[in-house]
C-alpha cells in the first residue's frame, strides 16, 4: 500500500502533467476558435441553426474555462441569438456581427478582461438586447 508521501508525489506529478496539457491547449485555442468561427458561418449559411447553436454553446463553455471570458460572453449572446435567428430567418445577416466581434477578440488576443475587449462586448450586448427586445 502506497504511503501518504507516495500518493502526494503521484498527485503532484499528475497535476504537473495536466497543467502542461492545459497550457498546450491554451496555446492552440485561438487557432481552434478561428476554425470554429468558419464552421459556424458555414452552418448559418446552410440554415443549420441547431448545429450552429450547439457550436456557439460549446465555444461559450470552453472559452470561459480557458481564460477567454469575453469570448465566452459574446458566444453566449450568439447562442441565444441563433435560437431566434432559426425562427426569424430575416435576422440571419446579423449573425455576422456576432462572429466578427468574436473574430476581433481572438485576432487581437483580447483574453481576460482586456478593457478594449470589454467595450467591444458591451457594444455587442447593447445591440443584442435591442434586437432581442424587438422580437419579444
Amino acid at each position: 500500500m502506497p504511503s501518504y508521501q507516495d500518493v502526494l508525489l503521484m498527485a503532484e506529478t499528475l497535476t504537473a502533467r495536466a497543467d502542461k496539457e492545459v497550457d498546450r491547449i491554451k496555446e492552440t485555442y485561438p487557432e481552434r476558435l478561428k476554425q470554429s468561427f468558419e464552421v459556424l458561418e458555414k452552418m448559418i449559411d446552410a440554415d443549420e441553426f441547431d448545429k450552429a447553436t450547439t457550436i456557439a454553446y460549446s465555444i461559450k463553455g470552453v472559452a470561459g474555462t480557458l481564460g477567454w471570458p469575453l469570448v465566452s460572453e459574446a458566444s453566449g449572446y450568439l447562442y441565444r441569438f441563433l435560437d431566434l435567428a432559426g425562427v426569424h430567418t430575416d435576422l440571419k445577416a446579423l449573425t455576422d456581427i456576432y462572429i466578427n466581434t468574436l473574430s476581433v477578440l481572438v485576432r487581437e488576443g483580447l483574453s481576460g478582461m482586456n478593457p478594449r475587449g470589454v467595450e467591444l462586448v458591451k457594444a455587442l450586448r447593447a445591440m443584442h438586447d435591442k434586437k432581442v427586445a424587438g422580437l419579444s
